[in-house]
């Protein structure tokens, strides 16, 4: 899905963009070949929710406080 070519990412696709959220990584790049795909506006709605998620099963008060 992030590739752009499925209508729904993989569950490592969804992986690796929740690993990344926990790493506190600050921003996303989709490709071109996300752009060009069949689904560019679902790539970035599932890479939305993805992120969302993951954020919502971080403790913000433990990371502050570390």
């Amino acid at each position: 899905m992030i590739n752009g070519c499925e209508e729904r990412c993989t569950r490592a696709e969804a992986d690796d963009i929740a690993s990344s959220v926990f790493e506190g990584i600050d921003s996303f790049i989709l490709t071109h070949e996300t752009s060009v795909g069949k689904y560019p506006a679902k790539s970035v709605e599932q890479l939305s929710k993805v992120i969302a998620e993951a954020e919502n099963v971080i403790d913000h008060q433990r990371v502050f406080e570390n």
